[in-house]
């Protein structure tokens, strides 16, 4: 899904050639940038915080990269990443932009016990899809 600052809703471990054959776009260039500035290559798996940029002629599009359940930047989602979700829904972090949309997997607008009970189940491998 793309808005004006993000485009989410990745799963995670997806590469940077399985992201490029999935989107639709009439840009001449796409590339996405990790957190250093650098490009990806085309196996580099993509994680929340990264930049997509879109190139069509002289118009340049940047929208920050939001890969579901990926709290830790890492491009998983495991562990780590149930922590900081289990912490914010206990009010003892905060989550906003990015990190908030990656949180939400349930997409309701809040962070629950059904966000971790979701992530554990991709985590364990009793769902292919979070």
């Amino acid at each position: 899904m793309i808005n004006d600052l993000y485009i989410s809703k990745l799963q995670p471990k997806t590469t940077v050639k399985v992201f490029k054959s999935n989107i639709e776009t009439n840009a001449t260039e796409i590339k996405i940038y990790n957190k250093n500035g650098e490009v990806l290559e085309e196996n580099d798996i993509i994680a929340t915080g990264m930049q997509l940029e879109l190139k069509l002629g002289e118009l340049t599009r940047s929208f920050e990269i939001v890969v579901k359940g990926d709290l830790y930047s890492d491009g998983k989602a495991d562990i780590l990443d149930m922590i900081i979700i289990n912490y914010a829904r206990l009010k003892k972090e905060t989550l906003t932009g990015a990190k908030f949309i990656a949180a939400d997997i349930m997409e309701d607008g809040k962070i629950t016990i059904d966000d971790l009970v979701k992530i554990n189940k991709f985590r364990l491998r009793k769902i292919s899809e979070i």
